[in-house]
């Protein structure tokens, strides 16, 4: 598995325009200048595939480690 890095430091936090955390929204990560969707994963190791896009969790919150 080539070196991960995470795309946010800690945890990727995402919010409303209100300031309402993004409950079970979605990021879509791509390559810059590119079309398809990028592999991400969940943890530092590379062990545990991401859903394409990640889905957030209740809090807004995802793990998002990337190539």
């Amino acid at each position: 598995m080539a070196n991960l890095v995470e795309l946010y430091d800690l945890v990727i936090q995402a919010q409303s325009f209100n300031g309402v955390p993004l409950s079970h929204g979605h990021v879509y990560v791509y390559a810059l200048g590119r079309t398809k969707l990028m592999d991400t994963w969940s943890d530092i190791d590379g062990e545990s595939l991401n859903t394409n896009p990640v889905i957030l969790d209740n809090a807004g919150q995802a793990h998002i480690y990337v190539s």
